[in-house]
C-alpha cells in the first residue's frame, strides 16, 4: 500500500492532460524516487516488545544502539543526510498539488526525479497513527546520480551496543 496519495482525476482537470500522461508521470516519479532515496529507519524505544516481534522474527533477531548525539552537522553534511522525525497522522500525505505544479511547471512524461522535489521526503516521513508506538524517525539521503550508478549507502555513527533477541540461536 502507498504511504501517500494522489488524486489523478484533479490533476487531470487541472493541468489538462489525459490519464495516460499522468500514469506515465506518476510512475516516472516514483521510480526516480525508489532510484535515488535511500531511507534508514530506527526507533527510539529498543526495548518495545511490539518493535521486537514485528521486526526481528519474533524476537529471534538483534538491534543496534546508536547515539545520535554524536551523528554531527559535518557527517549530516557530508552524507546529505537529514534525521526526521516520523509523523503519525490518520491522514495519508497528499502530492497531488505537488505533481499539479510541477506538470504546470513543464514536467514531461519522461521526467526523471531532482533532488529539490522535496514533497518526496514529506511522503516518505510520514506513517498511519496506528504505527505511532514504533517512535521511529528516518534518516533520508537524495543521492545525485551520474549514469546509471547511484551510491546511496547512509553513513551512520559505530552502534553503542547490539541487543540480542531473547529467542535468537546460539549457532
Amino acid at each position: 500500500m502507498r504511504k501517500y496519495q494522489t488524486d489523478d482525476k484533479k490533476i487531470i482537470a487541472e493541468t489538462g492532460k489525459d490519464e495516460d500522461y499522468v500514469r506515465v508521470v506518476s510512475n516516472n516519479l516514483r521510480s526516480g524516487v525508489q532510484k535515488k532515496i535511500e531511507v534508514l529507519c530506527v526507533s527510539e524505544d529498543i526495548k518495545s516488545i511490539l518493535m521486537w516481534s514485528h521486526y526481528s522474527t519474533c524476537h529471534t533477531g538483534f538491534a543496534l544502539e546508536y547515539d545520535f548525539e554524536k551523528y554531527s552537522e559535518y557527517q549530516l553534511k557530508k552524507n546529505e543526510s537529514v534525521i526526521l522525525p516520523v509523523l503519525y497522522s490518520k491522514e495519508r500525505v497528499d502530492i497531488t498539488n505537488s505533481i499539479i505544479d510541477d506538470i504546470k511547471n513543464g514536467i514531461k512524461k519522461n521526467y526523471k526525479y531532482k533532488k529539490d522535489d522535496l514533497y518526496w521526503v514529506k511522503a516518505l516521513s510520514c506513517k498511519n497513527k496506528d504505527w505511532d508506538y514504533e517512535k521511529e524517525w528516518r534518516f533520508v539521503k537524495v543521492e545525485e546520480c551520474i549514469g546509471q550508478q547511484c551510491n546511496k549507502s547512509i553513513e551512520v555513527v559505530n552502534p553503542t551496543a547490539i541487543d540480542l533477541g531473547i529467542k535468537m540461536s546460539v549457532k
